[in-house]
């Protein structure tokens, strides 16, 4: 018989001395791979890491190189002071903007100062300078700082399209050398405010002895003349007029006024402003090089005679005369005028808007300035940046009564006069040559001696002489 053959036999298991070695073998490798593995992690730890090929960065696309794309800077902590002529509830709403700043930049911290507006004007706002890294400067004023070298310019902070840049009645008072050395915040222009009785007294004196003529002519504008606040008809005192004013006064027996106008003595900018309120004129004309005008000389003339009966006062004393109908008109700022006619709950107030429709009037500007030296410049032009934000500038106007400086702003806000709507060759869009360094001195000077003349202590041609 054939043997049968296992095909099975070389899988199976060895035995005896085949077996023994063979865990020994396995043991060894056990032991191999205990010492080994981690000797190999170790040596691979403390060596130096091969040198691997970087992806090559990607181009730069013009989404991808632009500010917004870039991660934030953080911001270095930083400590500025902000100087502020401000009566005491605009300084309050100054603290709300200040918060919202602190808001928008954790890192920078700003103290604000309130100077007295009063005290600020008479030295010049020179002593707020030194201790302020940011100055809100009256328009006027700017330039004078700017040729002393003692302010940075701030052409970078005046950004957008033409309708959000300033007007130019208050651009002409920042801009100097092909530079900007202040960025405009608002304006406050002088109006007339009229007692509406004591105007009424005074045209039915004058109509009376005038065989029933109207004394004055009806406007043919809300804006170009006095309307009282109840919207009734709104009379145009012009230039005429404004001559026979006086004589009407003096007729008035037994009223209670006794002056036709009253302004602040220590607004060196209310006699120009009365000029151009009376004549229709520019207001800048009595500083002009053509100043001996007749214009001009009529309303030197007219004050040598009567300026007995201007009424210079403190500002609260100008509008208290006027309310209390001691003088027939006071010019007070814009601001002013509409808080009194908001409070005269017997409607004896009138604003009188004629003023306006001259080619130029001073615009009671107010300009932010970096001072030259400032440790902090960044959190300087961040505070500046954040204050005339459009939405920061609604918030403040809102308190203050003032008028914003550009005309998308003013576009929204109920902008008085139709301002708004001014044409090209009209306020506030013509600037004044009259603008410069040595304006603030011309102006005190031009205070001083129409005062003066309205006093008597000199006369027109002396005054005219002067000034040549």
């Amino acid at each position: 018989m054939m043997k049968k053959i296992n095909l099975t036999r070389g899988l199976e298991q060895p035995t005896g001395l085949g077996k023994g070695m063979s865990m020994t073998r396995r043991r060894y490798i056990r032991i191999v791979l205990l010492i080994g593995l981690p000797a190999v992690f170790v040596v691979l730890w403390f060596s130096d890491p091969p040198d691997v090929a970087q992806p090559p960065a990607p181009a730069a696309t013009m989404a991808a190189a632009g500010p917004e794309a870039r991660p934030a800077v953080p911001e270095e902590s930083a400590y500025i002071t902000v100087a502020l002529a401000a009566d005491p509830a605009e300084f309050e709403a100054f603290g709300e903007l200040n918060r919202r700043f602190h808001l928008a930049h954790p890192s920078f911290r700003a103290e604000l100062v309130r100077l007295k507006p009063e005290s600020a004007a008479v030295n010049g706002f020179s002593n707020a300078l030194p201790i302020a890294d940011v100055l809100l400067l009256p328009g006027e004023s700017v330039l004078s700082f700017a040729v002393q070298g003692l302010l940075l310019p701030v052409d970078d902070l005046l950004v957008g399209d033409a309708a959000a840049q300033p007007f130019e009645a208050v651009m002409a008072g920042v801009r100097w050398n092909g530079l900007v050395w202040g960025v405009p915040f608002d304006m406050d222009p002088h109006v007339l405010l009229w007692n509406v009785q004591v105007l009424d007294a005074m045209a039915e004196t004058l109509s009376d002895s005038e065989g029933g003529d109207a004394a004055f002519p009806e406007a043919g504008r809300p804006e170009g003349g006095a309307r009282p606040a109840d919207g009734g008809r709104a009379v145009r005192v012009d230039w005429e007029a404004w001559q026979r004013l006086p004589e009407a006064v003096g007729r008035m027996e037994g009223e209670n006024a006794r002056h036709f106008l009253a302004l602040d003595a220590a607004d060196p900018g209310a006699w120009p402003a009365w000029f151009g309120a009376a004549t229709g004129l520019s207001a800048d004309l009595p500083l002009g090089a053509a100043h001996e005008t007749e214009e001009v000389r009529q309303a030197l003339e007219w004050l040598a005679r009567w300026g007995g009966l201007v009424l210079e006062a403190p500002g609260e004393d100008v509008l208290a005369a006027v309310m209390d109908g001691r003088v027939a008109a006071a010019l007070v700022s814009h601001s002013l005028a509409m808080r009194a006619a908001a409070e005269d709950g017997a409607g004896l107030l009138a604003v009188d808007y004629s003023g306006w429709t001259a080619p130029f009037i001073w615009p009671g500007s107010r300009s932010f300035v970096i001072r030259t030296g400032t440790a902090h410049e960044e959190a300087a032009r961040a505070w500046i940046a954040e204050a005339t934000a459009a939405d920061r500038q609604f918030r403040h106007l809102a308190v203050t009564g003032r008028l914003p400086v550009s005309r998308d702003l003013l576009a929204n806000t109920n902008a008085p006069a139709g301002i708004e709507r001014a044409s090209a060759g009209a306020f506030p869009h013509v600037p004044s040559p009259e603008y410069g360094p040595h304006l603030p001195q011309r102006l005190l000077e031009l205070a001083e001696g129409w005062r003066m003349v309205a006093a008597g202590e000199l006369t027109p041609d002396d005054w005219l002489a002067l000034t040549k």
